[in-house]
């Protein structure tokens, strides 16, 4: 679960969206400059990531489900 607490994103008001995030908008750079480098295919964007090797030594994420709360209303 991201959260705007972590060190990499700093904090914001509620009233900042999240699209003016700086590391967001460098995924997006990233991302438009893949899909362009292959012609928009997701079959092929799909083989170039699954083409990149895992590395053994970085640790799987350890998500837990979250359950969502009721709201009184």
């Amino acid at each position: 679960m991201a959260t705007n607490r972590l060190p990499s994103a700093p904090q914001t008001s509620s009233r900042e969206s999240w699209h003016e995030d700086e590391l967001v908008e460098e995924l997006h750079r990233h991302r438009a400059k893949l899909a362009e480098r292959f012609d928009y295919d997701l079959k092929h964007l799909y083989e170039y990531y699954s083409s990149i090797p895992i590395d053994p030594k970085i640790p799987w994420a350890d998500i837990k489900p979250v359950t969502p709360k009721r709201v009184a209303g």
